[in-house]
């Protein structure tokens, strides 16, 4: 999973975060390409507001974590007959995830076994140590990335525009057959749809769409046929 989140960024100075959790295989870990299936993804006001950069992206690394946490249950169980929801954590251990964050001083203060009192609140301070408790229960671990790598920076920005997130859509439509013209096409179609969109074409791609299928949702997007997706 990687989340993100704006300090104080709204009119009535709350915080705006996102997260997106994806499915992949052990080689990204490695630095290499790998697959990408986004599974579950969100951007929302932030319910407390905070004193700081810290504060924030520490909620939004929290979220982000129980909702893997839980894709991580509910995929457990549908390939496990055996599956316990009462021995969840036990069942999902041999399967590790990995928590992205762009923020310095979030992934620093995870890497330490406690979090000192002079960097931030407590509140703060009891956020960090659940999320290390979390990640200390398997093989999990925390990940620092580029801000220019951080997939969902713009679902806390009011611009929509994101490289990462373009960059990768565009790899993953090149494997579809699609060829440039129809790419570009696509891409019209998707560019004042906001960033759900582009999760939804790299979740299509993934699925097996080929060229006519994307063409058709394409189609369906320009004419606005699903205006709150």
């Amino acid at each position: 999973a990687t989340a993100d989140s704006a300090w104080a960024n709204n009119r009535d100075l709350s915080s705006q975060m996102g997260y997106l959790v994806f499915a992949t295989d052990p080689s990204m870990d490695d630095g290499q390409w790998a697959p990408f299936v986004p599974l579950v993804w969100k951007s929302h006001k932030q319910k407390r507001k905070v004193p700081s950069t810290l504060a924030a992206e520490s909620m939004a690394a929290g979220e982000a974590l129980r909702s893997l946490d839980w894709v991580r249950a509910i995929f457990e169980e549908l390939v496990d007959p055996t599956f316990d929801l009462r021995n969840w954590e036990t069942a999902v251990s041999h399967r590790p995830s990995i928590l992205l964050t762009d923020c310095k001083s979030v992934y620093d203060s995870l890497r330490q076994p406690w979090t000192s009192a002079s960097k931030c609140d407590k509140r703060t301070s009891i956020d960090l140590a659940i999320i290390r408790d979390t990640l200390s229960r398997d093989l999990s671990k925390i990940r620092w990335i580029d801000t220019r790598m951080q997939l969902v920076d713009s679902f806390t920005k009011t611009s929509m525009r994101n490289g990462a997130l373009l960059n990768l859509e565009e790899v993953e439509l090149r494997k579809s057959s699609l060829g440039d013209r129809g790419i570009r096409g696509f891409a019209d179609a998707l560019e004042e749809s906001g960033c759900a969109q582009h999760l939804l074409s790299l979740t299509l791609v993934s699925c097996g769409f080929d060229a006519e299928g994307l063409r058709t949702v394409a189609d369906l997007l320009s004419r606005d046929i699903f205006p709150a997706l």
